[in-house]
């Protein structure tokens, strides 16, 4: 978070962050009941990490802000369905639906 000098350019890294947020919630809600036949290819939800960026890393201007740290998946376990008819369906008969939980 280099050359913060006003409050207008911390309101917009600020909503550079939120729309990474709506961004990956988009995602999430896109593949939520994704189906795929093997467990290493099912979906991962997605979280965004936030960090405060505070004003000793920006020159001691006294203004603070955010930025997205990373992006990362979450180690969830698909749902293992029984499908024998769905065309993705392993040789046992099961897929897997991406573990989204969209409550």
């Amino acid at each position: 978070m280099t050359g913060v000098d006003n409050i207008f350019q911390i309101a917009g890294r600020s909503l550079g962050a939120q729309q990474v947020r709506l961004n990956t919630i988009a995602s999430n809600l896109a593949n939520a009941g994704a189906k795929v036949g093997s467990k290493a290819e099912a979906y991962q939800p997605l979280k965004p990490v936030f960090e405060a960026v505070m004003s000793d890393r920006v020159g001691n201007t006294g203004l603070a802000g955010v930025e997205v740290a990373a992006v990362v998946a979450l180690q969830r376990d698909p749902k293992r369905i029984h499908e024998p008819d769905h065309p993705l369906a392993d040789e046992e008969g099961f897929v897997y639906e991406s573990a989204v939980n969209v409550q």
